[in-house]
């Protein structure tokens, strides 16, 4: 994306976000200015700073306050073992090996946000009887976020996704329906403050060199191509000799940009230093940045895919370096998803359309199916068509959030107010039971206060029920 297209309602706008960009690689979309520009309003009035010009001076000279709007307009989206197929294979193959070859060995998971990925590590390494020998990392550029993971305390939301057997183990109850990670568990892992923009990582000595394992999912997605190529360059030198870089699902392939050695595996690709095992594999295109579609006042991105199943114990040896090939035809309702998103990403609606409709001949009980038609059809203008699609999400499930503001986009596209307002009241009803700093369900990661301030400034403008 090249953020200079930006649409911006005034240059200092602009300006700001291109400080946000430096200071954390968060790239904005068009479609995603509006939104941007509610929250800086909000950081400008908290800051009690008299208009833009006066708040962007005051961006330049405090570090703090810039890192303060960083982190209301970047996503933080993370639960205990999300993305259940890469952690079958760090459990199954990656982690076991590494254990086997060395005494102990580096865990890092990169901007961690409030730390359930890196305390998953921590979980993982004590089942395979590793802990002792695990020294774990977690870092983000979020300081309250880091303090946040310091304490090591969740409400349920944080375990929303498939979970291991037995993880109540490892935590205590407390206050709220929140559990506390056990002593153990918690004091295993070391939080930092790091910016993946800085230019002296590894460097020699420092906390990020010779790891072992790198998890840096969902994080490229929000940067612009030449960012990625120097965090991905900069991480690739960061690993030991045999380590491994596992990014997200939606994360674009690094395989264009850096040089290293891609590894096919069920879960989709893995990184490993260039020509580790005398393997080299041929570069393969990556595709532009992700699609942002707006829905009327908030910006909602296509649905991170929950990916393909777990891979079984013996599924991949990992010393056994494949070139990368073409992946087979997606068949399960998840990995249609992943590949629709792939298409439409590359501005091949049409292509990720019919992939959709073929998909729901099989998985016609799909909610997300359904909302990511309705999403690519609100993409190529087709707005009626939009709102039945996103009511054949609804049907299926009606608590879908993002479905019902999908509807009220369509509805309010096409010149029907009413039932516009309709569909964006029930979405804020719904909004009403999700804590303010969670991530609503197939939003891509935004928090509920950020999703509710986008509806109420929809209703704002739309009429009151009769």
């Amino acid at each position: 994306m090249n953020r200079s297209s930006t649409s911006w309602s005034h240059p200092a706008y602009g300006q700001i976000a291109r400080l946000v960009t430096d200071a954390s690689g968060v790239a904005f979309s068009d479609g995603y200015a509006e939104t941007a520009e509610m929250f800086i309003d909000k950081a400008v009035k908290d800051a009690g700073a008299r208009g833009l010009g006066v708040y962007l001076e005051a961006l330049r000279q405090d570090s703090d306050m810039l890192s303060d709007l960083v982190s209301a307009l970047s996503v933080g989206e993370t639960y205990f073992f999300r993305d259940t197929a890469q952690w079958a294979l760090i459990e199954k193959q990656v982690l076991p090996a590494l254990l086997a070859r060395r005494g102990t060995v580096r865990l890092w998971s990169a901007a961690c946000a409030t730390g359930e990925e890196a305390y998953s590590l921590a979980i993982t390494a004590h089942r395979l009887g590793g802990l002792g020998r695990s020294a774990i990392l977690g870092t983000d550029v979020n300081h309250s976020r880091l303090e946040a993971a310091r304490q090591g305390s969740y409400r349920p939301w944080s375990f929303r996704g498939e979970q291991p057997r037995n993880l109540e183990t490892y935590f205590d109850g407390g206050p709220g329906g929140r559990r506390a990670l056990i002593p153990e568990i918690r004091d295993a892992v070391e939080f930092r403050y790091l910016n993946l923009l800085d230019p002296g990582i590894p460097g020699p000595g420092t906390v990020s060199a010779g790891q072992d394992l790198i998890l840096c999912r969902n994080v490229f997605i929000y940067f612009q191509r030449e960012t990625i190529a120097s965090v991905a360059t900069a991480l690739i030198r960061c690993l030991s000799p045999d380590g491994w870089l596992i990014t997200g699902a939606s994360d674009p392939r690094l395989t264009d940009l850096v040089e290293c050695t891609p590894v096919l595996t069920p879960m989709g690709l893995a990184y490993r230093r260039p020509n580790v095992c005398g393997a080299r594999s041929p570069p393969m295109s990556v595709p532009p940045q992700p699609m942002i579609v707006s829905v009327a006042a908030p910006a909602a991105a296509l649905p991170s895919p929950v990916g393909p199943d777990p891979v079984e114990p013996d599924a991949v040896e990992p010393d056994a370096v494949e070139e990368a090939r073409p992946a087979s035809a997606p068949s399960t309702a998840d990995q249609i998803c992943a590949r629709a998103r792939e298409l439409a990403d590359q501005g091949q609606t049409s292509a990720g359309m019919a992939l959709l409709d073929d998909g729901l001949t099989r998985h016609g009980g799909s909610s997300e199916l359904h909302y990511l038609r309705s999403v690519v059809l609100a993409e190529q203008g087709q707005h009626r068509a939009a709102v039945d699609a996103a009511r054949s999400a609804l049907y299926v499930d009606r608590s879908m959030i993002m479905a019902h503001i999908a509807e009220g986009t369509g509805f309010h596209r096409i010149g029907e107010p009413a039932r516009a307002a309709r569909c964006f009241r029930n979405a804020h009803r719904l909004l009403a039971d999700i804590e303010p700093d969670d991530a609503v369900p197939y939003s891509n990661g935004l928090s509920t206060s950020r999703v509710r301030r986008a509806v109420e400034a929809n209703l704002s403008s739309m009429p009151e029920p009769a």
